[in-house]
């Protein structure tokens, strides 16, 4: 009966390349290390975690003021997290709801100058979330975002007054354009 090698017991040869030695010369030197496969992935694991931990301190907003207060509504949570991390980077505040009852509440809360909302949700359409929020409150701007081709929707939702309607996918440097063209026009009124 033969034995089978777990991943776990398996062995991967790491090279390291190292700078100087312990008496501080600067010789590189290459080192070849024999460790268990799972000791090499948690070290690669560990090393990817630092290195996404450093791209998102030196992406971390700096003193300047905030260029406007958004509300990302969408239930696909990888398009809220894409966003607002869009946002945050060009220095928006940025406030995420992945379902209608949550935004409702979170424009109870809070002032914001722009919200973009996706058209189709399951519960309740954007457009009827949007009149929702606007009996709350009326100076609030929005952009609708939807991947459908649901037209009354669209007619609908420019006639409550949403600023445009964007179809996913979206390149992103024109909602961006876009959402700071809505923004400013808020601040010019």
């Amino acid at each position: 009966m033969k034995t089978q090698r777990t991943p776990c017991d398996s062995v991967c040869e790491i090279k390291i390349k190292s700078v100087g030695n312990r008496f501080g010369s600067l010789g590189c030197r290459n080192k070849t290390r024999k460790v268990p496969l799972n000791n090499y992935l948690d070290f690669l694991l560990n090393f990817y975690l630092d290195l996404w931990l450093l791209g998102r301190i030196l992406r971390m907003p700096t003193l300047q003021p905030s260029l406007g207060k958004i509300l990302i509504v969408d239930d696909s949570l990888g398009m809220l997290e894409t966003l607002e991390d869009i946002l945050t980077d060009k220095n928006f505040e940025v406030i995420t709801a992945n379902d209608p009852i949550k935004a409702l509440q979170k424009v109870r809360d809070h002032s914001f100058q722009l919200v973009l909302l996706d058209i189709k949700m399951p519960g309740r359409n954007g457009v009827e979330l949007l009149q929702e929020m606007k009996r709350i409150n009326p100076s609030l701007r929005a952009i609708m975002i939807t991947a459908y081709a649901a037209e009354d929707l669209v007619k609908e939702a420019i006639m409550e007054g949403a600023y445009t309607v964007i179809y996913k996918p979206f390149n992103i440097d024109r909602i961006i354009d876009l959402i700071q063209r809505a923004v400013s026009d808020i601040t010019k009124i």
